[in-house]
């Protein structure tokens, strides 16, 4: 809890309080659920029900407020609050007692609980963030108990905290008057200062007090901010372990808060210094372009401005190195701008999706690497004999259902295909430049898991699958996972039907180039690789769904270009979306997640993981050089 306290008498005189009011006033309605007896089981029942959902309780913010009530505060850091506070509760206290069936009535529980706040309330400041949760708690009591505690049925019944015994007050007393007769007299040191005496300005108990709640209106602004919620508290040791090995001061807004409720940020300048270490740490451990930077960049820039302005000096940066910088940690997925999909059984988490897209960038670089710039007469891009064999196994032809490509209009307006065998070109006159066309689609399959360590080295690569032979890519539980679809299933299930890739007609001097890519009747995920000149930059992409993804209760389209994701379809046809290509290489994937069927259950996946997900991934080499 915090440090910050609101002086008071000693508490356990019923009328100190504001009670419960008389529920001869308050409206009645049938919405009540008294048990017809009630005992010690039928309140324990109730009481854990209620305890369970004020630790689970949040603001209109999504931030837990009872994070501060469900344990004690610490005896170390807070020593002065178990002097103040004669009966210390806290919800686990309290959830405790009900498991032990300590609890004959809800009246006695209503009581402790309303002590447990009460608590809250006389150590700490009325404008204070955990005296607001407090009140919050308060409330949600006046809402639960008139409909599950049978002394509401009485019309003299007021519910109060619980009354502090005798000798508690007593002994409350004797250790306050103990602990100040120990205190020694502070000795003062006399500084003479050449400075004139009106020049010495010590700063006033009241400014000091309004800079800190100026401090704590800056801290409040912040977390208002969509994204706060996941810098709110520090990362989860248990999740996230190597976060403490790589961050050396772990913080976080809430840490920040209370050194200001402790007066231990003097100044604007102290408190600036605090709020940036909460996004050098966000950035340091996560990569460059994730879900997590982005937030922290963001909130960064916004809490710059707003500090500057309130009185903190503008941030130094003096650090120089001359090493290479360390390679950034995995990234930490705590909460995502981007809203997961929620289908039967839970929120899907977006982990898998994003490794994918790690794993669909490797297999691109190492495509690249493994290709050679320059086209052969049939225009196909052959892949050097120098190249290990698991990257030449991974790059093959498309062998299952060919994609349809076209290019170059006619003068009528209608496409015309595009031939996969050529002739061979002649030698161009050296003043003429050779004319840049897309290259045939190459089918790039992403690595699967790979082989565990035995003695610290990889036992080998793991086999490529073959068309025919999916079942490495089916060992996971995970959907996203999966590369191939389940036993029994064929094209009749797919959820993408195709997606089509197309220069955008809008655009003038449109090349007409477009590219069908077709369901697979063996693999949910796709990923091909292509060539396009500089001057098909504008591409306009629709996915395809079929009849089967339409009967789905629920479904989820997400459309992404390298690390921008695409809620909504933008382009002025319908569900299509129109993207310019960068220079280099360019991810496109369409993602497809829906429900099962009615009755359906996949046997290998836990309960949160009942959906279905497809993928289709383009990869474009996009030229620097305009044709």
């Amino acid at each position: 809890m915090s440090t910050s306290k609101r002086r008071s008498g000693p508490a356990g005189s019923p009328d100190d309080f504001a009670a419960t009011p008389d529920p001869k006033r308050r409206k009645r309605n049938d919405d009540t659920h008294f048990p017809d007896v009630e005992t010690r089981e039928t309140t324990s029942e109730l009481g854990l029900k209620l305890v369970r959902q004020l630790k689970k309780s949040q603001d209109k913010n999504g931030r837990n407020v009872a994070v501060h009530f469900i344990d004690l505060p610490s005896k170390t850091d807070y020593p002065d609050y178990y002097q103040q506070i004669a009966m210390p509760l806290s919800l686990n206290m309290i959830e405790q007692k009900l498991e032990n069936l300590e609890y004959d009535t809800m009246e006695q529980l209503e009581s402790d609980l309303k002590r447990m706040v009460q608590n809250a309330k006389d150590y700490n400041h009325s404008r204070s963030p955990i005296f607001e949760d407090a009140e919050r708690i308060r409330k949600a009591l006046s809402n639960f108990m008139p409909k599950h505690n049978p002394a509401y049925l009485r019309s003299d019944y007021r519910a109060y905290p619980t009354p502090l015994p005798q000798d508690l007050l007593e002994h409350q007393r004797e250790s306050s008057t103990a602990s100040e007769a120990n205190v020694h007299a502070e000795k003062v040191k006399l500084v003479f200062s050449k400075r004139r005496r009106s020049e010495v300005t010590p700063a006033s108990p009241s400014v000091k007090d309004d800079v800190r709640q100026d401090q704590l209106n800056f801290l409040n602004e912040l977390s208002a901010h969509e994204d706060a919620i996941n810098f709110e508290e520090r990362v989860s040791k248990k999740d996230y372990p190597d976060y403490y090995k790589l961050i050396k001061k772990p913080t976080s807004i809430s840490d920040v808060r209370a050194l200001v409720e402790k007066d231990a940020l003097p100044d604007w300048d102290a408190l600036a210094k605090e709020v940036r270490l909460i996004w050098d740490n966000a950035k340091e451990y996560n990569q460059e372009g994730s879900d997590i930077y982005i937030m922290a960049e963001k909130l960064e820039s916004w809490s710059e401005q707003r500090l500057q302005s309130l009185g903190a000096g503008p941030r130094r940066n003096l650090k120089l190195s001359l090493s290479q910088p360390k390679p950034k940690a995995l990234r930490l997925t705590i909460g995502s701008s981007t809203p997961t999909p929620t289908l039967v059984g839970g929120t899907i988490d977006s982990e898998s999706l994003r490794r994918q897209k790690e794993e669909t960038g490797q297999a691109l670089s190492r495509a690249q690497r493994a290709s050679s710039r320059a086209a052969h007469v049939n225009g196909s891009t052959p892949v050097p004999a120098s190249t290990p064999p698991s990257i030449r196994r991974s790059v093959s032809r498309a062998t299952e259902q060919r994609d349809v490509v076209t290019t170059e209009a006619k003068a009528n307006g209608t496409a015309t295909p595009q031939p996969q065998a050529q002739e061979p070109v002649k030698a161009p006159q050296p003043s003429v430049p050779p004319r840049q066309i897309p290259t045939p689609v190459e089918e790039v399959d992403t690595p699967g898991p790979v082989a565990p360590l035995t003695n610290g080295a990889r036992s080998q690569d793991p086999p490529t699958p073959q068309s025919g032979n999916l079942s490495s890519y089916n060992q996971s539980v995970i959907p996203f996972e999966r590369r191939g679809r389940d036993p029994g299933k064929g094209l009749e299930s797919a959820l993408l039907g195709s997606v089509i890739f197309m220069t955008n007609p809008l655009v003038p001097k449109d090349p007409k180039w477009k590219l069908i890519r077709r369901a697979s009747p063996i693999k949910t995920q796709t990923t091909g690789f292509i060539g396009l000149p500089a001057n098909y930059r504008d591409v306009r992409v629709i996915p395809v769904t079929t009849p089967e993804l339409k009967s789905r209760r629920r479904h989820r389209i997400l459309f992404t270009h390298n690390a921008h994701v695409y809620r909504e379809p933008n382009s002025t046809v319908p569900d299509a979306y129109d993207i310019r290509l960068y220079p280099g290489e360019n991810i496109l994937s369409v993602e497809v997640l829906a429900d099962l069927r009615e009755g359906e259950k996949k046997e290998y996946a836990p309960p949160q993981l009942q959906f279905d997900f497809e993928k289709c991934t383009l990869i474009i080499d996009l030229s620097m050089q305009s044709s």
